[in-house]
């Protein structure tokens, strides 16, 4: 079983959409993914959400792929 490793740095924009405001959101983190055999990978994750009025969230995740 062969396995390949990669890494992604993530940076992009957005809008949160709220009832009483929308916020401008600015994103960065890190992605690692790494492929097992027969096309299945995982990847954990970890970012920061920046928002426009000086409230910041931290989300860390983990998924798992499959390729077709």
């Amino acid at each position: 079983m062969e396995s390949l490793q990669r890494s992604s740095i993530v940076l992009g924009t957005g809008v949160e959409f709220e009832k009483n405001e929308n916020l401008f959101i600015i994103r960065t983190g890190v992605e690692y993914e790494i492929e097992f055999g027969n096309h299945w990978d995982i990847a954990p994750t970890i970012f920061y959400d920046h928002r426009s009025n000086n409230f910041g969230t931290w989300s860390v995740g983990l998924g798992i792929g499959k390729r077709f």
